[in-house]
């Protein structure tokens, strides 16, 4: 079973995002903000992560540059999600889901990364 992070601020979302993640099979961590997805990055390291860029307590990116640096020889596929403009969002991450977003959305951008570390897997 895939681990999956979710790092975004609006509880609603945060709850939709975990449920989509749970229905394509994956355990899920969510923090409602940067400092505690940090904080749940250093407890069990995800296989996917989605990373809005917008948070209140720190910028995304930054959260986005310690999953990196964490991951070691184990990948991790990083979603980012934002209200900016996809290409304002910057490169630092594996796919982008613009919001607001469908489900439809959601699978297109997410299912093809879980599909990519499930084959890689031993």
């Amino acid at each position: 079973m895939a681990r999956a992070l979710v790092v975004e601020d609006d509880a609603d979302l945060l709850e939709l995002l975990g449920k989509h993640l749970h229905r394509l099979g994956c355990e899920v961590t969510l923090a409602k903000n940067g400092r505690a997805g940090l904080d749940a990055l250093a407890e069990c390291p995800p296989d996917v992560a989605i990373v809005d860029i917008l948070l209140p307590d720190m910028d995304g990116h930054d959260v986005i540059e310690a999953l990196r640096k964490a991951q070691g020889d184990r990948p991790c596929r990083i979603v980012t999600t934002s209200v900016l403009d996809p290409q304002d969002i910057g490169a630092d991450s594996d796919a982008v889901l613009p919001k607001p977003f469908s489900r439809n959305d959601f699978d297109r951008v997410v299912r093809p990364l879980l599909e990519e570390l499930r084959s890689a897997a031993p």
